[in-house]
């Protein structure tokens, strides 16, 4: 855990205090894990949208998904389909999570709270478990910003709860277009109801990589002219290291070519890194290779996006394909030998 970011006691006691109270009422009684509703700490701030999961019972939890980004992973969780081709999606979550879990699924960060608390549980989903998941790193226990924005959660949404036990016909979640809101009463104590519109998601965003016009310039002279495809692409790899701070999945980024199957390059890079640092792998792959071919093949539109200036320059087609199947092969037998962990 972070020491420069470490939740106050008074914030750890406050939180445990709100999720015992949300763990009591246990709203997964009567409530699904598909209606939404939405907390803001102050007029101005960030909006997390929530969702009770637990109807099933598979898991009791209450899931708080952080402003775009969260929503977006609301609603692919929400469309999920084990069949698909998704192969990064458990990978890709944004929310936080407090869930009551055995006491054999807590850290020992955790425990030492409880018992710095002075509190006791006993028995199966009894003990409260607060994680941070992020996009590309292992779930890790909470900064103080996200200890406000859940304790937040479960204390708004413990009255709301109650209130759609009590009238659920008379206090819709949805309208269908708009979300139901808790926002800082006008006085400053309380919270008031407002409808307010979903966040737009944004598609990926690649950031085009530098052009060395020298360095293409003597790969065009220099590397045979080949006919036949490369497939390029980024996979998350299932086993986490921890460097400094938070542990983190690192993403495999690889060179594969299309008719051999055989891996012509294949580097591992931290999830924030970007475009620039895996067309650099795509690079060294051709140099070291000695061949240029006549297309890349790539899977996803941004990463397309992003090379089209990189590829007209090496004078490769571009093509977009939702499956490539030497990269794919290749994937699975890398995911296997690491095992198919996922956070």
């Amino acid at each position: 855990m972070n020491e420069t970011a470490f939740p106050t006691i008074a914030q750890w006691r406050r939180l445990h205090q709100a999720a015992a109270a949300f763990r009591k009422l246990a709203p997964w009684r009567w409530m699904n894990d598909n209606q939404l509703f939405a907390v803001q700490e102050a007029p101005a701030g960030p909006i997390g949208y929530c969702c009770v999961l637990g109807a099933l019972g598979k898991i009791l939890a209450l899931a708080v998904y952080p402003g775009s980004e969260g929503f977006g992973s609301f609603l692919r969780l929400q469309n999920f389909d084990a069949r698909d081709s998704d192969v990064d999606f458990f990978y890709r979550q944004r929310c936080l999570m407090a869930s009551w879990e055995t006491r054999q699924r807590l850290d020992k960060e955790d425990r030492a709270i409880i018992a710095q608390l002075g509190l006791r549980f006993r028995g199966r989903d009894a003990w409260p478990l607060f994680r941070s998941h992020r996009p590309g790193y292992l779930p890790w226990f909470l900064e103080p910003s996200e200890v406000r924005l859940l304790t937040l959660a479960l204390e708004r949404g413990l009255a709301l709860c109650q209130r759609l036990q009590n009238e659920p016909d008379h206090f819709p979640l949805d309208d269908g277009r708009r979300i139901l809101t808790l926002m800082p009463g006008r006085d400053g104590a309380g919270f008031e109801t407002h409808w307010t519109a979903p966040p737009a998601v944004q598609a990926p965003i690649c950031t085009m990589p530098p052009i060395d016009e020298v360095r293409l310039q003597r790969m065009r002279k220099v590397l045979e002219k080949k006919e036949g495809a490369l497939e390029f692409d980024w996979f998350y790899v299932p086993s986490a290291i921890r460097e400094k701070g938070r542990p983190y999945f690192p993403r495999a980024v690889a060179v594969v070519d299309s008719t051999s199957g055989l891996a012509l390059g294949i580097e591992m890079i931290e999830p924030r890194a970007g475009v620039a640092q895996m067309a650099a792998v795509l690079l060294r792959a051709m140099e070291k290779s000695g061949n240029l071919p006549s297309r890349l093949c790539v899977r996803r539109p941004e990463l397309a996006t992003a090379l089209e200036r990189l590829t007209a320059r090496l004078r490769l087609r571009l093509e977009i394909h939702e499956r490539m199947e030497a990269l794919e092969n290749f994937r699975d037998h890398l995911q296997g030998h690491f095992g198919r962990a996922v956070p």
